[in-house]
């Protein structure tokens, strides 16, 4: 809240804290989730014509979520080439289609890591 907002996963875990009030606010509850370690995802980009590359992230969420349900998920992804380095995305902030992208133009959601 001191930067300006409360991202998404924050608030999951404040709805969660505040629904153990419940028995003395008698509000329904707001369904959070406990704060925990977010399970990593792993991906890595399939190349695609054009020189670009796609990332299926609603199959890698569906897989994600049948493993470790009701959990929150960091996704870290193999950048295709031979430097070594990794993107990063929080599950929640990233679309749930496959999303297509040149390496010249990562999505706003996909920070180096």
């Amino acid at each position: 809240m001191i930067a300006g907002g409360l991202d998404p996963r924050s608030a999951d875990y404040l709805r969660f804290e505040l629904d153990q009030l419940r028995e003395h606010t008698g509000l329904p509850e707001l369904g959070g989730k406990r704060r925990s370690k977010p399970v990593i995802v792993r991906m890595v980009p399939t190349p695609v014509p054009g020189d670009l590359y796609e990332l299926n992230f609603k199959a890698a969420y569906a897989r994600a979520a049948k493993a470790r349900p009701h959990s929150h998920y960091d996704v870290w992804i193999d950048y295709p080439d031979d430097s070594g380095r990794t993107l990063f995305a929080r599950m929640e902030d990233v679309p749930m289609e496959t999303v297509r992208f040149g390496l010249g133009s990562l999505p706003t959601f996909l920070q180096f890591r």
